[in-house]
């Protein structure tokens, strides 16, 4: 359990004891029934935690539904907000191939263009997967599917979006070591440059464009927590140090590709949203803290008093200048990448004139 919590923990395997506990929701039943045809499988239970009105606000802004004739908004929330669960498997031989199921609480509708839009949502959560755009979508009666193959790199990156934290560690300070050893500080130099030589690989593999590059900021976080939560026993202080600073740069990256700059805050002051008809109105919800990658469309419009009949907002205009702002920090984010080549380069030339042995 993350975070950890002794007396939950205690109470809820007493719990567990007398036969107590909750059954499992349907659509993860399904998930461990089938688990074991599987080398990897992640469901989730979403049923009830979208808002309809919160969906359809930022569906009216959805660039894939502003493509469409003759889609009604409120009947395409409430399709959307049917959702039961996704479930995510992966199967490993010669290639890695996956699925994603989306079971939804009503007959599928919209086969049109429901793939696109889930795949602008990972965008809108700044998770880009290479290819996807080109995977198979096939539907049942109350579901969507989409298989294809997957880069063993972004398997990895998909999985660490589920791996806990270790409760032994404090992220916010390099952890006190024990008697340092060659063996020890070796091992955990190398396990940093994995990761870091898999991010690179985000924005060096020769079909990525840089566009796609700048919805990789979920990555660059998750490998900054994987460096924070690498084990530092018997590591010498000099690579934890250089680690913790490499994940700090990570952070930053993440920040920059996601329109953080200062130049930015301007734009993000000016955003409004207002509704007209119905006696709907909105309480302010937008200003310097708003950020568009809090959920995209899915969720963070939380605040409607009721729905809206109609909708007046300048979030197009919002999502061009952070466009702009990402696009123009693009020298600032070579320069950190130059700073953490340099900063891992230091850590190993000390560590070698220390030990007299190659790091």
């Amino acid at each position: 359990m993350y975070p950890g919590d002794r007396q939950y923990i205690a109470r809820w395997l007493k719990a567990a004891d007398a036969q107590k506990l909750g059954t499992l929701a349907p659509v993860l039943k399904s998930a461990v029934a089938a688990a074991d045809q599987h080398t990897i499988t992640v469901a989730l239970d979403l049923e009830d935690v979208v808002d309809r009105a919160a969906v359809k606000l930022g569906l009216s802004v959805s660039p894939v539904v502003a493509k469409q004739k003759d889609v009604t908004l409120g009947n395409l929330s409430a399709f959307v907000c049917s959702v039961k669960g996704l479930t995510f498997t992966a199967d490993l031989g010669e290639r890695v191939t996956a699925r994603i199921t989306i079971e939804f609480a009503f007959d599928v509708l919209y086969k049109k263009f429901l793939k696109d839009l889930f795949l602008e949502l990972l965008d809108a959560y700044d998770i880009a997967l290479a290819g996807t755009e080109n995977w198979e979508a096939t539907f049942g009666q109350k579901t969507m599917t989409l298989s294809g193959p997957l880069e063993p790199a972004d398997l990895k990156r998909l999985v660490s979006l589920f791996a806990f934290p270790r409760p032994d560690l404090d992220p916010e300070v390099p952890a006190a070591t024990d008697q340092p050893t060659v063996g020890a500080t070796q091992r955990y130099l190398s396990a940093v440059g994995t990761v870091l030589n898999d991010l690179k690989g985000i924005k060096e593999q020769p079909n990525k464009s840089d566009q796609n590059y700048t919805k990789t900021a979920t990555w660059h976080e998750k490998a900054a927590a994987q460096l924070e939560q690498l084990s530092r026993r018997n590591v010498d202080p000099i690579a934890t140090d250089a680690a913790y600073a490499v994940a700090k740069s990570l952070r930053a990256i993440a920040g920059s590709l996601r329109g953080v700059p200062v130049e930015l805050s301007a734009a993000n002051d000016k955003a409004y949203a207002a509704v007209t008809g119905g006696g709907s109105y909105l309480r302010p919800v937008w200003g310097p803290h708003w950020h568009p990658a809090w959920g995209g469309w899915w969720g963070g419009y939380r605040q409607w008093v009721h729905e809206p009949v109609q909708v007046q907002t300048n979030l197009q205009q919002v999502f061009e200048e952070r466009a702009k702002a990402i696009s123009g920090d693009k020298k600032r984010r070579i320069e950190a990448w130059g700073k953490i080549d340099d900063v891992m380069s230091e850590a190993r030339r000390k560590l070698g004139d220390k030990y007299k042995v190659p790091f």
